[in-house]
């Protein structure tokens, strides 16, 4: 009985540790296979950062979203510029987000921007809809969670 109990305990206590939400570096050409990997997962990649207030905002929406629809074939990337690895993950924990997320490890954005979108000027959040290897939608500034909702909704 009281083994069982102490194994119990033990259980109680870790699992939160193991499904903690975790944030890792990446360099853009990593960045670039995920998004570019081939399969029929729709992509939805948003670029933020802890000091941007529409962005931090957003995160929440992304985050419900992906609950209500995670049956489909959607992937939710958070990629953090400009940041610290502290601080970003001090957001995505108090907001309780848990979706693959990266600190993308460059220093200069005038070099990383283009290979993401031409046509992005680089003011975040920024956030891309992916299908089959190919831009189909994107979007600067901030969303609602309405916005959001229509643009991935209206895809799958």
């Amino acid at each position: 009985m009281k083994k069982t109990s102490i194994l119990f305990l033990i259980f109680i206590i870790f699992i939160p540790i193991l499904s903690a939400q975790s944030i890792k570096n990446i360099k853009i050409e990593q960045l670039e296979i995920i998004i570019n990997q081939k399969n029929d997962t729709l992509k939805v990649v948003n670029f933020w950062a802890s000091w941007c207030v529409p962005c931090v905002k957003e995160l929440p929406y992304f985050a419900k979203l992906s609950l209500e629809i995670k049956q489909k074939p959607i992937q939710f990337i958070f990629v953090a510029v400009e940041d610290t690895p502290e601080k970003a993950l001090n957001i995505l924990k108090k907001k309780k987000i848990n979706i693959d997320s990266y600190l993308l490890d460059e220093a200069n954005a005038n070099k990383w921007i283009d290979k993401i979108d031409k046509n992005w000027d680089g003011a975040i959040p920024f956030t891309l809809i992916i299908s089959a290897n190919q831009i189909i939608k994107q979007h600067q500034g901030e969303l609602s969670e309405e916005e959001l909702r229509k643009l991935i909704i209206s895809e799958k």
